[in-house]
């Protein structure tokens, strides 16, 4: 399992990558991306994951 601080929100990626949220929740489904860590209804991203997501993107 990724490091505590290493695992980021959808929220927090949308801020380190400067887009809207709603960019980064589409990559999500686009990319096919399943989070790594799930606590409650909040998913937490590992970095294999987000550079995933981050190509989703297409920045």
């Amino acid at each position: 399992m990724a490091e505590k601080q290493d695992l980021l929100t959808a929220g927090k990626l949308a801020q380190l990558w400067n887009v809207p949220p709603a960019q980064v929740k589409k990559a999500i489904k686009a990319s096919g991306a399943k989070a790594d860590v799930v606590k409650g209804r909040c998913s937490y991203f590992g970095p294999k994951t987000s550079e995933k997501i981050h190509k989703a993107l297409g920045k």
